[in-house]
This record gives structure tokens, C-alpha cells and sequence, in this order.
């Protein structure tokens, strides 16, 4: 009779504190929102991604509605402009609010942010969208980091490879194969300058399946490991640049170029990191209808893309508002329509209820690859300019 006295004062207890921390959770997010109210939120990108912006086109409209925020979108030419903007904020002592209230970001960009302490956070707990991620997903891990609330997920990438159906019958599902099918195909097979974001992923994603050890990879890039797990990968590009586009003496500035080169049947081959931008790329005409995506047998190197609030944010509460609205299930379905952008969803659609609706056309992802440490991606860059660029590679005219 005691124990059983005891337990149910414990349950009330425990059910009488999960109320007074969701009432307290309600209050501050409501304080949240009227100190959003009215304000400004710059939100920075990289420049170059027009389904993003004409995303954010959208979001401005609605963030404006719904909160009274006004949301602009500022873009820079890469990452590190803004990570130097903020970093040298912070080394001269600035007190006035910077210039960027939220930043998109993954990988080595988050590392040196938090490395260097100039993310405002945690904040990822706070909001209400939060509960309804899909944590299965890569969403609180940044290439093999812990984002500790300090980053929210707003999409995924996935390395993924497109072709055409009409032309090529079974592409290669591995990077071994990939030679076999460049040896038998002349000319049809090639990948981005590893300056390019493509490029980099194509990379890793050759390197996980040749590396001796692949575990290796998932940690901080040592001299000794660099060597032996990457020479495999060297002795492989070796031999595919031999049948290569432009025999490995040039290579496609990026991803529109590779789609190009696709179209017009010069190579048999493009990659993206976006598993639905088939068919976006179909309605804009870039690829031909025949065109399909696939992922290798090993599976897709797979990671989220993030949203983060700089430590001098001048309106971090607005911030944390428009973030929760980009995670929403209204604003993650527009995002996933293959006929706006197609960026694949972070959110747990099962656990969705009535929204779940939205997502009627939500494909599967393909099978999920960890991202390597972000070390090993600068390493990766650097060798290949010493072994490759200073042969003549360039950039294809």
C-alpha cells in the first residue's frame, strides 16, 4: 500500500511538472513572438540558387502576414565572406548588431563558427516546430559534429546522379564500375572541380568507397591517414581522367554546366545533391524528360542544411520566429514541390496528423551515407590542386 502511495505521488508530481515546463514553454515562445513583432530579419545565402530565392519570395510574404516581420534576403558570393564578416566583428569588439540575423550553413562552416563562438544558442529546443523532425534523420549531427541547438535543420542533401534513360540503360552504381563504364564510353564521364561543391561531394563519396578504413574518415583529418586511406582514390582518378571528358584536362565549373553537357549527349552523366531536382530540371527544360536520378549501391552521402543565429544577430528573437516558420509543415511541403525546388523535408511526416496531407507526393529518400569529418574535405581539395591542377586541369571553356 506504501510503494503504491509512493509511485502515484511520484506520477502526479512528474505530470504536475511536464504541465508547469509546457506552460512555461508556451509563455516564452509567446514573449518570443511579440518581441518579433515589427522588426527586420536579414537572412544570408550563398548567391546562385534561384528555386531558393524564389522560395524565400514566398516566405517573405508570409512571415510578413502572419508575424509582421520583415524578411530580407541577402545573398554572398560563398560562406566564408559572412564567417569573415562576423568573425571580425567579434575580434574588434563590435557592441552594435551585426549585419546577418540568420545564416545558412553545414559542415566545416558550422565547425568554425562554434569553434570560434559566434553562434547565438541553443536556441533549436525553443521552437514549436521542433518536436515534429524527423530525428532518424542527420539533423543534429553536422558532418560528424554535434550541432548542440546551435544550428536548426532546414533541408537535405543528398549526392545523387542523374542520366538519361533514352540513351544510357544501367549506369554505374559504383565508382569501380564508373571506370569500367568510362573505359567502355570515351568522353562520356566527368565531375566538377572539387572547388565546386559538387565537385568536393564527388570526391568524398569515391574516397568512402576506396578507403582502406573508411571509420577513419569520420574523424579529424591526420597527415598519416590522409596518405594511406587516399590512395586508392588517386590511383583511381588516374585512370578514369585517362577516358575522362576532355581526357581530365578540364572539368565543369558546376552543376549547370553538367546538366549542359548532359542535354546535349557530351557526357552521359551529372550530379546533384538534391534527389528531386530531376524533375525540376525537366520543367525547365535543362535536362530531357528521359533524365532520372539514382544513387550508388553504397548509398547517398547524406546531410541537412541549417539555419543559425549569429552571436550579434540584431533581432534574434525575430530570427528564431522566421526559422520556425521555414520548418512548418506549410513551408517544408512548398520547399519539398519538385516544381519549386524540391528540397527534400527534415520533418517526421508520419507524425504530422492532418498536415501530413501536404506531402502526397513525398518520395523516399535514397539510402543514407554519413557525411565525412569536414577536415578531410579541404584536405581532399588541396591534394587534388597538387596532383591535377597544376597538370593544366581548368576549368571547361
Amino acid at each position: 500500500m506504501k510503494k503504491s502511495w509512493i509511485s502515484g505521488t511520484l506520477l502526479a508530481c512528474s505530470l504536475s511538472l511536464s504541465a508547469a515546463h509546457a506552460e512555461d514553454t508556451r509563455s516564452a515562445w509567446q514573449q518570443t513572438l511579440e518581441n518579433a513583432q515589427g522588426t527586420t530579419v536579414y537572412l544570408n545565402t550563398v548567391a546562385g540558387n534561384a528555386q531558393l530565392s524564389n522560395y524565400l519570395d514566398w516566405a517573405k510574404d508570409e512571415v510578413k502576414k502572419r508575424y509582421n516581420i520583415t524578411l530580407v534576403h541577402t545573398e554572398t558570393p560563398n560562406n566564408t565572406e559572412i564567417i569573415s564578416r562576423i568573425m571580425a566583428d567579434k575580434i574588434a569588439g563590435k557592441k552594435q548588431p551585426g549585419s546577418s540575423d540568420i545564416i545558412w550553413l553545414h559542415g566545416k562552416y558550422f565547425s568554425s563558427l562554434r569553434a570560434a563562438d559566434l553562434l547565438s544558442g541553443p536556441f533549436v529546443d525553443q521552437l514549436p516546430n521542433w518536436p515534429v523532425v524527423d530525428q532518424s534523420l542527420p539533423v543534429k549531427i553536422d558532418a560528424t559534429l554535434p550541432t548542440d541547438g546551435y544550428e536548426a535543420p532546414w533541408g537535405l542533401n543528398q549526392l545523387t546522379f542523374i542520366y538519361d534513360t533514352a540513351r544510357t540503360a544501367t549506369p554505374p552504381k559504383s565508382v569501380k564500375e564508373m571506370l569500367t563504364y568510362a573505359m567502355q564510353h570515351p568522353g562520356k564521364i566527368t565531375y566538377p572541380l572539387p572547388s565546386d561543391i559538387y565537385g568536393r561531394n564527388f570526391l568524398k563519396a569515391a574516397l568512402l568507397q576506396l578507403a582502406p578504413t573508411p571509420d577513419v574518415l569520420y574523424r579529424d583529418v591526420k597527415e598519416s591517414d590522409f596518405k594511406l586511406q587516399t590512395a586508392p582514390l588517386w590511383q583511381f582518378l588516374d585512370n578514369l581522367h585517362q577516358y575522362a571528358w576532355k581526357n581530365g584536362k578540364a572539368f565543369p565549373a558546376n552543376q549547370a554546366e553538367m546538366l549542359a553537357l548532359l542535354k546535349s549527349g557530351e557526357i552521359d552523366m551529372a550530379i546533384s545533391l538534391n534527389p528531386n531536382s530531376v524533375q525540376y530540371a525537366i520543367n525547365k527544360g535543362l535536362i530531357a524528360p528521359t533524365s532520372k536520378a539514382y544513387a550508388l549501391d553504397q548509398g547517398a552521402i547524406t546531410r541537412a542544411h541549417f539555419l543559425a543565429i549569429p552571436f550579434n544577430a540584431p533581432s534574434p528573437d525575430a530570427a528564431k520566429v522566421v526559422i520556425n516558420f521555414l520548418m512548418s509543415p506549410e513551408a517544408q511541403a512548398r520547399k519539398e514541390d519538385p516544381a519549386l525546388w524540391g528540397d527534400p523535408t527534415i520533418l517526421n511526416i508520419s507524425a504530422l496528423g492532418m498536415e501530413k496531407a501536404r506531402f502526397s507526393e513525398h518520395k523516399p529518400l535514397f539510402k543514407i551515407l554519413p557525411e565525412p569529418h569536414p577536415s578531410w574535405e579541404d584536405a581532399l581539395e588541396a591534394e587534388w590542386q597538387r596532383r591535377y591542377g597544376a597538370q593544366g586541369a581548368t576549368v571547361s571553356p
